[in-house]
């Protein structure tokens, strides 16, 4: 049987047989209470159905199905998407396997579902007689949709993941890693069943699989664990970023952020093919970035697009791939729960007579301030905190007169004051078009993360 040393994929738009053998015969061991028939194997429109049925078959009790490759594989990503049967007494299937029959010790690495649980996975692998196994909780129903269930066989390693998510992981193995190239097999069974349970479904029941694909190991690609990445949430329309993303976190959206991005960034000069997002909550989205800045939702000419989320508790998983389009080694993959809400911060803007600190009127965006009624032409502006304390304002006017101000204490001027009285210092305003900018900051100097941010436009005719 030849090695299959190159990537790998079939769709089951049909099934090849040149590719895959379909099982045929009857397994004389008794822990198996299920013959294999061609007939239980169907394709169409993309999906292969797999279906064992209450039928006798060669002094078994039921009807199942396998089908395995005809090529064998060794080290690199093994991946599925699957819906599995949610019947007691079942176990769907996919896992690589070779032993004595094909001249090979058993070697073997297992993703099964079974039907009395199907909101669990047993994950194992077996080399020439000794066993490892675990079983590992699912966020979700198996038997209820198609998932994409995969792991990772390196020569001192199997990872195994579902949705992108790493489920677990044996990096110092007791029992030594399968080394052996194996066959990639599928199958519905019962049997063994003071570990599947009583079969109890009626007549006949499914288990469906997508699609399969293999990508071969790199050596030369960093191992899952190597590389890590910084998530950070990001106001969209200036790229600044407002909190690092962990899991467990609140963010609290600072006042006046619209639409905001999830920046990835792998950490310490790390290099990752591409990068996968999926968001659920009360807004998802999913996305794969191939190159940076990597971005839940991409990015126009370098600079970060975004969206608006609404309020609530979100799961976001974030895996990165050895190649493009999500391909290759897995690198890196964690599941982090967080909770967005927004600030009910506020800023008061003024327009001050700087002659007087007299108040003129309170800044709002579209404001039209008469010229011909100002007693001076020599105003500031003055930002007032509300609902929250900050320790810096940036504060950004352009226009007629462009000027950038960094103010660490009260009053907020847009020019600043006099240290000695508190006045503050104006400059003169000729008629025209400004467009002001207000950011707080929770550090001095407009460092560390923005609390609030607010823009206004004004005309002074």
């Amino acid at each position: 049987m030849p090695i299959h040393d190159t990537n790998f994929a079939d769709e089951f738009k049909s099934l090849d047989r040149e590719t895959w053998y379909v099982s045929d015969f009857i397994m004389s061991e008794g822990w198996i209470n299920t013959g294999w028939s061609p007939k239980n194997v169907e394709t169409s429109g993309g999906v292969m159905k797999l279906t064992l049925d209450t039928r006798d078959i060669g002094g078994k009790s039921y009807t199942g199905a396998e089908v395995q490759s005809e090529d064998r594989f060794h080290y690199g990503t093994y991946e599925v998407r699957m819906k599995a049967s949610g019947e007691e007494g079942v176990n769907s299937s996919f896992f690589t396997y070779t032993g004595p029959y094909f001249g090979h010790p058993w070697n073997e690495i297992d993703i099964e579902i079974l039907g009395k649980d199907p909101r669990a996975v047993t994950l194992s692998y077996h080399n020439d007689g000794k066993s490892y196994s675990t079983v590992v909780d699912l966020p979700f129903d198996a038997s209820k949709g198609f998932h994409t269930y995969a792991f990772d066989w390196h020569p001192d390693r199997i990872s195994w993941y579902a949705d992108g998510k790493l489920l677990h992981e044996v990096t110092s193995p007791g029992i030594p890693i399968p080394d052996h190239p194996s066959k990639i097999i599928m199958n519905i069974w019962t049997g063994m069943n003071h570990w599947l349970g009583d079969p109890d479904f009626r007549s006949a029941t499914s288990a469906f699989y997508g699609a399969v694909e293999f990508t071969p190991y790199d050596p030369g690609v960093a191992h899952p664990g190597t590389v890590d990445v910084d998530l950070f949430v990001v106001d969209a329309a200036n790229d600044q970023v407002i909190a690092p993303l962990t899991d467990g976190a609140t963010i609290t959206l600072p006042a006046g952020v619209d639409d905001i991005a999830i920046l990835a960034r792998p950490a310490g000069g790390s290099t990752v093919g591409s990068l996968r997002f999926a968001l659920d909550g009360p807004s998802d989205h999913d996305a794969t970035e191939n190159a940076a800045p990597y971005a839940l939702f991409g990015d126009r000419n370098g600079n970060l697009r975004g969206e608006h989320l609404a309020e609530g508790s979100y799961d976001l998983t974030v895996t990165a791939f050895s190649g493009a389009n999500g391909t290759g080694a897995r690198l890196f993959s964690e599941d982090i729960d967080f909770v967005l809400t927004e600030s009910t911060a506020d800023v008061a803007l003024y327009l001050v007579d700087a002659a007087t600190d007299r108040v003129i009127t309170a800044l709002e965006d579209g404001a039209r301030i008469d010229s011909e009624a100002l007693a001076s032409r020599k105003l500031s502006i003055v930002a007032v905190t509300d609902g929250f304390a900050a320790d810096s304002l940036v504060l950004e006017l352009d226009g007629a007169i462009d000027h950038r101000q960094v103010e660490n204490l009260e009053p907020y001027a847009l020019f600043g004051d006099d240290e000695r009285t508190g006045d503050v210092v104006g400059r003169t305003f000729r008629d025209g078009d400004y467009a002001l900018s207000v950011t707080a900051y929770d550090e001095r100097n407009g460092h560390g993360y923005a609390l609030a941010s607010f823009d206004l436009e004004f005309q002074i005719v």
